[in-house]
């Protein structure tokens, strides 16, 4: 069991979110131990938020709540988990959702679940358009988990976030210096995130007129079909530098890799205002 829930962590981290789901579902058929359950719930849960199947993981949280003996953090991190989602989709209950876990998060001491909570109450203040709130939500997050290698992940998802956030508030050499910063920990700490990160940066270069440096950020960014929101920024910036450039064939290509579903998934509409502007500019 311990072997096996140390390869259902590491599977988590590469992204590989069916072994995740198979080898979390197994362990937690066959698990007494409540404190292992809602470890791998938690792992589960994630895995399926980050495959679109928030009615399942939302389903998996219910049912592992009301398992007696869950530890306090646990819960807060999976009371936490769907409000982000929730948010997005502004979803009435979400802010409580949220305020809730940060309070079960505080009583139990663990940063990490409070982590997570910020992160949900970020997500929240950027349903309701409020940068400045969701910047102050972000930077409680990241004080909230420090340098505790376990929040590595979300450590970057908050930074990322940051990014996209300053560069809304008209800020881009904060978000630039930001994004590069977040290259350097996620190189050091081999997180799977690193191509995410790169994608970001290679956003904010465009946005700075280094459209080369962008290129070769974007370029070097190994995302495809398991991570279809990344793709799909990733190919609509090299075709807006390449319409730019006066090269309608390679925009088309870059454009011909993004699928319609991939475009109306919940979690691309923060994208869309890009790819609007790429078919204006088309």
């Amino acid at each position: 069991d311990d072997l096996e829930m140390s390869l259902l962590t590491a599977e988590m981290l590469l992204y590989r979110e069916d072994e995740v789901q198979r080898v979390g579902r197994r362990l937690l058929a066959r698990t007494s131990d409540p404190v292992r359950a809602g470890e791998i719930a938690w792992l589960v849960a994630y895995s399926l938020m980050r495959s679109d199947q928030a009615a399942e993981a939302t389903e998996l949280v219910r049912q592992t709540l009301a398992r007696p003996g869950i530890s306090p953090g646990l819960a807060a991190r999976l009371t936490a988990l769907p409000a982000p989602h929730l948010a997005m989709l502004k979803v009435e209950g979400a802010a409580q959702m949220a305020a809730s876990a940060l309070r079960l998060a505080e009583q139990a001491g663990d940063g990490l679940a409070v982590g997570y909570a910020r992160h949900a109450l970020a997500c929240v203040r950027w349903s309701e358009q409020d940068n400045a709130g969701q910047i102050e939500q972000i930077d409680q997050g990241l004080a909230a988990v420090g340098d505790d290698p376990q929040s590595m992940h979300l450590r970057l998802l908050l930074l990322s976030n940051k990014i996209s956030t300053l560069a809304d508030l008209d800020r881009p050499a904060e978000a630039l210096a930001l994004a590069r910063q977040a290259l350097i920990l996620a190189e050091q700490t081999g997180m799977s995130q690193l191509d995410t990160i790169r994608v970001h940066l290679a956003g904010r270069y465009f946005a700075a007129g280094q459209w080369d440096d962008a290129i070769a950020e974007a370029e070097q960014a190994a995302v495809g079909a398991e991570r279809p929101n990344v793709d799909m920024l990733r190919r609509s910036l090299l075709a807006l530098i390449a319409g730019h450039r006066g090269d309608p064939e390679a925009a088309a290509g870059h454009l011909g890799g993004i699928t319609d579903e991939q475009i109306l998934r919940p979690h691309n509409r923060p994208m869309a205002d890009l790819l609007w502007y790429i078919g204006r500019a088309s």
